[in-house]
């Protein structure tokens, strides 16, 4: 990649057009939503992506309740935060509500909480079953 950590590749304003989901994601997200819960989708994007992004999720995950994008994920009201970023899982104001998705990138910053880790979304589907979280 070029540029300072590579946000060029970031600013592609077809980024997610020839992109598919994780396996995973395709098959338990439909059945998390089956189960009756919302999954809303929160990201922080470049403004150059935003359409590709958007097309990207209604495509791959029509039953969606919704997407909004924000920098500042910490005022979303949620009942469950899922996500791959130390950064934000930081900023979060009730930890036990928070599970860590696990990823390879290194983090710039270390966690403030143990936070819950997955590593897929068929953990999150059994656990979710399982009344454990």
């Amino acid at each position: 990649m070029n540029g300072e950590d590579g946000y060029e590749f970031w600013a592609d304003a077809y980024l997610y057009d020839n992109l598919r989901p994780r396996e995973d994601a395709l098959k338990y997200i439909p059945k998390i939503i089956e189960m009756g819960y919302k999954i809303v989708f929160v990201s922080q994007i470049f403004p150059t992506h935003a359409l590709s992004k958007t097309n990207f999720l209604n495509k791959w995950f029509p039953a969606h309740s919704g997407i909004i994008f924000t920098e500042q994920k910490e005022y979303v009201s949620y009942d469950l935060f899922i996500d791959d970023s130390i950064h934000q899982l930081n900023k979060q104001k009730d930890p036990s509500k928070v599970i860590q998705f696990r990823n390879d990138y290194i983090h710039k910053e270390l966690p403030l909480h143990n936070y819950k880790l997955v590593y897929a979304w068929d953990q999150i589907y059994t656990e979710l079953e399982r009344g454990e979280i």
